[in-house]
This record gives C-alpha cells, sequence and structure tokens, in this order.
C-alpha cells in the first residue's frame, strides 16, 4: 500500500524550508525531499522584501520538483505574524435529542465564524466542549438536544494568502492549503493536552518571535513581537566590532552559566581571532534580558497567569540551544520553561519545531 505524502512549506524569519514526507514507523517521518533558502524574513506582520520572496520561494522548491507525488498540492504554514485569533462561546439546538455527527459539530462551528475583509479564515478547532456542565475534548456521545464549545477561529491575513497564491501558481501548484504555524506546533510538540489545561509556547526565532497561548485543542491567543537570535547577533557584532559571519559564529559558542576569568576568550573565526568570553557573555545577556522581558510584556497582555493548571515551553530558533538562555528567560518571567522539541531523528532540534508540526497536521489532513 502506497504511504500517503504531503509537500509542506514552513515559513520563519530567515528562512523558507520546503519538505516531502509521509508517516514512518514510531510516530516519527520519512522525509523524501528537502530544500531551503535563506531569505529577509519578516517583521510586525511584513515581508521586509516581499519582491524577493518569490525568488527564495523558487530556490527551496527546486530540491523537490523532481518528485512525482504530490506536486500540485501544497500546505502553507502561516507564520504567527500574520495571525489573529479569536476565541467564542457557541450553541447549537435540534428539534429533538439526537447523536451528534461530525456534521453537527461542523454546523456549530459554522455559528462563530464571521466574514472579515482583510482575513480569511483557515483554522478552527474547540479549546473544549460543554458536556453537562464539564469540560471535554470530546463532543457529547448520548443524545442531546443541545451542544455548547468554545471554539478558536485562527484567520491568516489576505493579503498573505493573495501574494503566496500568486507566487505557488508560477511554481506549479494548483492546490495551496493554508495551516497556522503556531496551532501546527501546538498540536504536535504538546502530548498532555486536556480541556484544563493551558500552554504558553516562547517561539523564538531569527528577527520576530511569538506567544502561543493554546488550550484543549486550540490556539487561545497569539502576540508577535520583534526579537530572537538575529537581534542577538547584532548586539554581539556591534558591542565587539565584529562581523556578522563572526558573531553568528560566536553566538553558537556562548555558555552563559559560566563566568569566566579575564584571560578567557572565545575564538570567533578560522584564522584564531578571539574575544573577551567576559564581555561577550555580557553582552549576550543583556540582550537576553531584554528579550525576556519582552516576551513577559506580551504574556501579561494575553491575561494568563501562571498557576498549576499553566505549563510554559520555549522552541523555535538554535537560540533555545544556547547555555544559559532558558535560565535568563525563567528569572525574568519567574516561572519554569520547558524546552520543546521534534522527537525525529536529524530533526530532533528546536528550530525544526515549525517544519515538522505542520508536516504532522499536513499528512492529517491529506489522509
Amino acid at each position: 500500500m502506497k504511504k500517503h505524502r504531503a509537500a509542506i512549506m514552513s515559513i520563519d524569519s530567515s528562512r523558507i524550508t520546503v519538505a516531502v514526507g509521509s508517516r514512518s514507523v514510531n510516530n516519527t517521518f520519512n522525509i523524501v525531499g528537502v530544500g531551503e533558502a535563506a531569505y529577509d524574513g519578516y517583521t510586525n506582520g511584513e515581508f521586509i522584501e516581499p519582491r524577493k520572496l518569490s525568488d527564495s520561494i523558487a530556490e527551496a522548491i527546486e530540491s523537490i520538483k523532481g518528485l512525482e507525488n504530490p506536486l500540485g498540492k501544497i500546505y502553507v504554514g502561516v507564520p504567527g505574524d500574520f495571525l489573529d485569533c479569536t476565541v467564542k462561546d457557541v450553541n447549537l439546538s435540534f428539534d429533538r435529542p439526537k447523536v451528534i455527527k461530525p456534521a453537527d459539530v461542523d454546523r456549530l462551528f459554522d455559528e462563530g465564524g464571521v466574514n472579515r475583509p482583510d482575513y480569511v479564515l483557515i483554522n478552527r478547532s474547540p479549546v473544549y466542549f460543554d458536556v453537562d456542565g464539564l469540560k471535554s475534548l470530546k463532543y457529547p456521545e448520548t443524545k442531546v438536544s443541545k451542544i455548547s464549545s468554545r471554539v478558536s477561529y485562527v484567520y491568516a491575513k489576505k493579503i498573505f494568502i493573495e501574494l503566496l497564491n500568486t507566487i505557488l501558481e508560477i511554481e506549479g501548484f494548483t492546490d495551496v492549503r493554508y495551516l497556522g504555524t503556531p496551532l501546527c506546533e501546538y498540536l504536535y510538540l504538546i502530548e498532555d493536552k486536556s480541556a484544563e489545561k493551558k500552554s504558553i509556547i516562547l517561539d523564538i526565532g531569527h528577527i520576530s518571535s511569538n506567544i502561543i497561548c493554546a488550550q484543549g485543542e486550540a490556539v487561545t491567543d497569539l502576540k508577535n513581537f520583534s526579537a530572537g537570535g538575529g537581534f542577538l547577533t547584532l548586539v554581539l557584532m556591534e558591542g565587539l566590532q565584529i562581523s556578522y559571519k563572526q558573531a553568528e559564529g560566536l553566538k553558537q559558542q556562548l555558555v552563559l552559566t559560566l563566568d569566566p576569568s579575564e584571560n578567557e576568550r572565545y575564538i570567533i573565526d578560522e584564522y584564531s581571532a578571539a574575544v573577551s568570553a567576559i564581555k561577550a557573555n555580557e553582552l549576550a545577556i543583556e540582550g537576553l534580558y531584554n528579550m525576556a522581558e519582552s516576551a513577559a510584556e506580551n504574556i501579561e497582555k494575553t491575561g494568563l497567569k501562571f498557576d498549576e493548571f499553566t505549563s510554559v515551553y520555549m522552541t523555535g530558533g538554535a537560540m533555545c540551544q544556547m547555555r544559559g538562555a532558558k535560565d535568563i528567560f525563567e528569572k525574568v518571567l519567574g516561572t519554569n520553561i520547558e524546552i520543546i522539541k521534534p522527537h525525529v531523528p536529524l530533526l530532533d532540534k528546536p528550530q525544526f519545531s515549525q517544519t515538522v508540526g505542520l508536516l504532522d497536521l499536513a499528512l492529517t489532513h491529506n489522509n
């Protein structure tokens, strides 16, 4: 039996990743093609160089063009910067008690969706169902005369959809589906989901980061802020008077949990150029504190409180692997944070969370 494949495109704030894959054993994936391209990214809900976007997408797609299946259809992950999330309580009554079917749930969800001039509805999912006054992830299985639910509606900016449709049509894709990247990450990465449990995911990107609030099977709020690993690179570059390439290499070496001596140095290139470990750590720590404070301000805007029902996670860029970075976020936020990443060979790093989460949901829809 031929396994279902799906083609996906993940768009983060520094690179575009295209992949084709199918499900494999033990909840892993068989990746049969991957293409990547760096680009200038986005911030505040806008691409920095929209005219160059098509060239980067074409470069990423080139690696999968020789694959027989499933070209013609692709799932695109819409980044949090281009999304808006609304949560509504909806109800649906029937003339007489009946057993609820999926079609009834669709009708229920229809009750809360609205037409918005500048947005397109791309995801709707239950935060929970109200079953006899109790929160549940399952709709009632007995006969009822009414069904109620709290539902999350995720809308993508129409300008994003129109731009990507145009580019992908030129590349030969006749069927383009859109999924909210934050929802993909949450559904794939967080295993202990329940109607009561609330999750906050700090998705730290390159120049744009997201606060993802989620509960049940849905995203309940989204906040975006301009921060990430790229800004930390600039802090190191300017503070130490080194090149961008050298600052990127230095960033991968930093160990912020250590207290270096006056003589300790980080080697920053193949010519053995070095910088003071004390100065580099001080600059990075200050940059991370600023980033963590921005995250704290955005979490406060969501109204979520840290309690026994709320867990906080971090994923996204390679900065999540920087030794000592998580400690700073924990200190500023005043709560424990767990680093989450895909449990997939060769893709088991936080920077692949978007790609793997998108592939997982795409394959679910593609069955």
